[in-house]
């Protein structure tokens, strides 16, 4: 099975307008909310592209993904047991997206 790491502006940019989309939900619930430094849950319907890009984080995300891959390969048996469970032979990949702002769960 192969794992596929994305870690981009474009996903952050996601990440934070389904975060403004669903802000209602998030405030009545108190979760909590990783926003680009300067940001408030106030602010974040003003945030620009440039203030997501200035607060990405590219090494850490780097160094993150080869901790991932590390654990993976660790526990891949029993990731392989985990997906037979559902009557699949195996994946072909899996889509790991990277990202440091949103919701925290």
């Amino acid at each position: 099975m192969k794992f596929l790491f994305t870690y981009s502006l474009r996903s952050e940019c996601e990440v934070l307008h389904d975060t403004l989309a669903n802000l209602d939900f998030i405030r009545q619930n108190n979760y909590e909310v990783w926003l680009p430094e300067g940001i408030s849950l106030n602010t974040l319907s003003s945030i620009s592209k440039e203030q997501i890009a200035a607060n990405l984080n590219k090494s850490g995300m780097t160094n993150l993904q080869a901790e991932i891959k590390h654990q993976l390969s660790v526990h891949q048996s029993r990731i392989d047991k985990f997906i037979a469970q559902f009557a699949l032979s195996s994946l072909a990949s899996v889509s790991i997206i990277l990202t440091q702002y949103g919701v925290g769960g």
